[in-house]
């Protein structure tokens, strides 16, 4: 039994689909950074805050909900 194995000298390209994928996804992320940049180009800190305390208020409602839904089974 070895645990330890010499690991191949040569270099493992992944396959073509897989890059093709990457750089589709990176497009992707580039493109909806660039729009929601633009979108929140002019907001102003309390607009960020407002955004930012909405965003907590909603998934953490959503949270707590879930968390006391599968302590107490609504029915």
């Amino acid at each position: 039994m070895k645990l330890f194995r010499k690991r191949n000298k040569e270099k493992h390209q992944p396959a073509n689909w897989l890059i093709q994928l990457r750089q589709s996804l990176e497009q992707r992320q580039l493109k909806l950074a660039g729009y929601l940049s633009r979108r929140t180009q002019y907001w102003s800190k309390l607009s960020w805050i407002v955004a930012l305390a909405l965003f907590i208020g909603l998934f953490g409602g959503c949270c707590l909900f879930l968390c006391i839904k599968a302590f107490i089974h609504f029915k």
